[in-house]
C-alpha cells in the first residue's frame, strides 16, 4: 500500500524545485492512479488510464524483449516531453515543455531519487 499523501508531497516539492516540470503523476505498477499533480489542468481520467496502460505494455515489451523490468522511458514530442521512471512497485512520469530540454537529466534523477526513498 501506498502511502499517497507522502506520495503526494513529494511531487509537489519537485515541482516547486523544477519549474519547467508541468504535471507530475504517480502510478502503481497495478495500474492504479496514485496522484496526478499538475500547473494547470490534470489529464483527464481516460488519459490517465490509457497512461498507465502504456507503461504497463513497455514493462512488458521489455521483458519479452529479454531486457527486464522498465526503469526509464523518455518520450519526446512536439510539444514537450514524457519521462517515467519505474520501480517494481511504482511508476512516476513527469510532464514537460520544450523549455526543459536542459534539465530532463535532473528531472530523471530526482524521479529516481524519488523512488528510492519510497522503496
Amino acid at each position: 500500500m501506498h502511502d499517497v499523501e507522502r506520495i503526494r508531497k513529494m511531487l509537489l516539492k519537485l515541482m516547486d524545485e523544477i519549474t519547467a516540470i508541468e504535471g507530475i503523476i504517480a502510478i502503481s505498477r497495478d495500474g492504479s492512479i496514485i496522484s496526478s499533480e499538475s500547473i494547470s489542468r490534470s489529464p483527464s481520467e481516460t488519459t490517465l488510464m490509457k497512461l498507465a496502460k502504456t507503461v504497463q505494455e513497455l514493462d512488458n515489451l521489455s521483458r519479452e524483449l529479454g531486457k527486464g523490468m522498465i526503469k526509464e522511458v523518455h518520450l519526446v514530442g512536439d510539444e514537450g516531453y514524457v519521462i517515467i521512471a519505474s520501480s517494481p512497485t511504482l511508476s512516476l512520469i513527469a510532464l514537460a515543455g520544450l523549455d526543459a530540454r536542459a534539465q530532463l537529466g535532473l528531472i530523471m534523477m530526482n524521479l529516481r531519487k524519488i523512488l528510492d526513498i519510497l522503496a
